[in-house]
């Protein structure tokens, strides 16, 4: 019987395409290269791994633990993710179009750069998710924690931020041509900009 535990190994380019991954936990493990193209994974664990080059195309992710790991140059093309706790985790480098969130622990992940345009990330949490120069032209923010996320050069044109928490945030370091605020948070960037709000 395999073990439901890999500590420090390394996987190059495998095939574990159509799979269904549930209940395995891996630690400080490296995948380069390996086609995890359709797979299902659910209550799988990845602590501090590593991802690099890998095709995570079409792929479901449910209540799964991914957190301090990296998908450098991966592919998550129409990949989902729900219930899962990300923290910390750096998807910078990877590409993201079509990917989706659903009700996902990303505080303090790395998105930098990504490009989310259209992303429903309701009910998330990026609390202190570093999202520079990351593009969510017209995505779905609403009722989000987002405290102390970093939003310099953020893309948030036509996004809703709507319930969002943005304390902590600097909004007026994003780009918001047409995003949807609420009063309180109008007020907060009136404020950033040195208004007087009576």
């Amino acid at each position: 019987m395999a073990p439901s535990v890999f500590e420090g190994e390394a996987f190059s380019s495998l095939s574990f395409s159509g799979e269904t991954i549930a209940s395995v936990r891996y630690i400080s493990c490296r995948f380069r290269g390996c086609d995890f193209s359709e797979c299902l994974f659910t209550g799988a664990q990845f602590e501090a791994c590593s991802f690099d080059f890998c095709h995570l195309n079409g792929t479901r992710w449910e209540n799964c633990r991914i957190c301090n790991g990296s998908f450098s140059g991966s592919s998550f093309f129409g990949a989902s993710f729900s219930g899962c706790r990300c923290t910390g985790t750096d998807f910078s480098g990877a590409d993201v179009t079509a990917l989706s969130f659903s009700q996902c622990r990303l505080d303090y992940v790395l998105l930098t750069g990504c490009d989310l345009r259209r992303c429903d990330l309701r009910g998330c949490d990026l609390s202190h998710a570093d999202l520079s120069s990351c593009n969510l032209e017209k995505a779905l923010l609403c009722g989000c924690r987002m405290h102390g996320a970093v939003l310099r050069e953020c893309g948030l044109q036509g996004a809703d931020l709507r319930g969002a928490d943005t304390t902590g945030c600097d909004l007026k370091s994003a780009h918001l041509q047409k995003t949807h605020l609420d009063i309180r948070q109008a007020a907060q960037l009136a404020a950033s900009l040195g208004a007087i709000v009576e």
